[in-house]
């Protein structure tokens, strides 16, 4: 059993969202051995310029939040709002450094146990041409032809490609370049939990 992955799924595990059960139940498997789990490498770089992005969207919301509370304070009226504001910032600030640190842990326990695809330049070449293609955007290109390339090589096991945004790659163009390669698309982690849990089931009664 094979499965592949993305950004999203380590964002997942790294910030304990909603499905993040399912999608620690995965990584479980794949250090049990129970199957094989490929993340591109573009995908364990990609979460870092997400939480940069939202450290960058927290700072300015905060010097919003503290500017509009200076305001407030002008009037006796709220008397006490700057106490109110150093305690938002301070806990936008260690909201920050907690994300970061989960996030470099999650990673540790990934490249421990899955086979990152080298990014190269005919990864590249192939990710531009899939952009054309599927319509995709660049870095979802790029994951895609990272994921298809790595395929090739990957025999006849049962493999599927697990996505949590099917905006992203749930279009008939590019699951039938999946299909192809025998590796179906699973848009949330709960049904790909599912979708492994009935394929380990049948191995293990055929073996029997």
């Amino acid at each position: 059993m094979i499965v592949l992955a993305e950004s999203n799924f380590v964002l997942e595990l790294a910030l304990q969202q909603e499905q993040f059960e399912h999608a620690r139940k995965i990584l479980e498997l794949a250090e049990e051995k129970h199957l094989q789990l490929f993340v591109p490498a573009c995908s364990l770089l990609e979460p870092y310029q997400t939480l940069t992005r939202r450290q960058r969207e927290r700072k300015e919301f905060s010097r919003r939040l503290q500017g509009e509370i200076k305001l407030l304070e002008r009037s006796e009226l709220h008397d006490g709002m700057a106490a109110t504001s150093q305690h938002v910032a301070n806990a936008l600030d260690a909201g920050t450094d907690i994300e970061r640190e989960s996030l470099e842990k999650t990673i540790e326990r990934l490249s421990r146990i899955c086979t990152v695809p080298v990014l190269s330049v005919d990864i590249v070449k192939l990710g531009q041409a899939m952009q054309l293609t599927y319509g995709l955007e660049p870095q979802d290109a790029i994951v895609l032809a990272s994921i298809d390339t790595a395929l090739e090589g990957l025999g006849a096991s049962p493999k599927v490609f697990v996505n949590k945004n099917s905006k992203d790659f749930a279009r008939p163009l590019v699951e039938n370049q999946l299909e192809k390669r025998g590796c179906r698309l699973v848009t949330s982690f709960s049904s790909a939990c599912q979708f492994i849990d009935n394929v380990l089931k049948k191995s293990r009664e055929g073996a029997a």
